[in-house]
């Protein structure tokens, strides 16, 4: 009786524009002020975006949802 061993091998590549997160963070909130709030600064939305996934993290055990962030977000900035 052979014996078959069978692996399936990905190369995934990926990549971001951004070297940090929190530049990340910014390009998105000059989307958002582009698209939803002309008054909104990137760097408010920027720090918004942080401290909103820290206070989320202070409340679980388990890694802070990003509808849960972003929920939370839309509400503060009412966007």
């Amino acid at each position: 009786m052979r014996k078959v061993i069978a692996f399936d091998i990905f190369d995934t590549l990926l990549t971001r524009k951004v070297a940090l997160p929190r530049h990340l963070f910014l390009l998105t909130g000059r989307q958002i002020r582009e698209r939803l709030n002309p008054d909104l600064e990137p760097e408010v939305f920027a720090n918004a975006r942080e401290i909103a996934e820290n206070e989320i993290a202070k409340q679980t055990v388990d890694r802070p949802d990003i509808y849960a962030i972003y929920g939370k977000l839309a509400e503060q900035l009412e966007i």
